[in-house]
């Protein structure tokens, strides 16, 4: 897939379409390799990839990409939930990597909440979806 990704090749990945140096996923948001690119350290002789990042440059490979687009595929989850509980007046307290804290005031709010923290995705029908949750005073 780096190659396809480099070459800016246009093709389907499940859910995803690779195109133009970058993963799109559903929603139209992207991960961005447009510095993908082939590269010897010094002192080494065989080529890695390696990409840009904030931080400098960022040594990658295989796993590490799919590792990075099931993280980015998860938090399109966790946000288009997010939004469908927003729009029943419900607050999102905080939100940590793939934790969720709503506050509620009643349990019918905590059932919405779990509804729509666990419905089956419309872009990836196949994927079980599953929560844990807690309906606390202090949590």
């Amino acid at each position: 897939m780096l190659w396809h990704i480099h070459d800016g090749t246009h093709i389907g990945w499940g859910p995803l379409t690779v195109h133009d140096h970058r993963i799109f996923g559903p929603g139209g948001l992207w991960l961005d390799f447009t510095s993908l690119e082939r590269f010897t350290p010094e002192g080494e002789k065989d080529e890695v990839w390696r990409h840009r990042v904030k931080t400098g440059w960022r040594k990658t490979y295989g796993a590490r990409l799919v590792e990075n687009v099931i993280q980015f595929l998860a938090r399109i989850v966790i946000s288009q939930a997010m939004i469908r509980i927003r729009a029943h007046g419900i607050r999102i307290a905080l939100t940590c990597h793939d934790d969720v804290y709503i506050a509620v005031n009643h349990e019918k709010q905590f059932e919405i909440a779990n509804a729509e923290m666990s419905r089956q995705l419309e872009w990836l029908p196949e994927c079980p979806i599953a929560i844990e949750a807690k309906l606390g005073e202090d949590l």
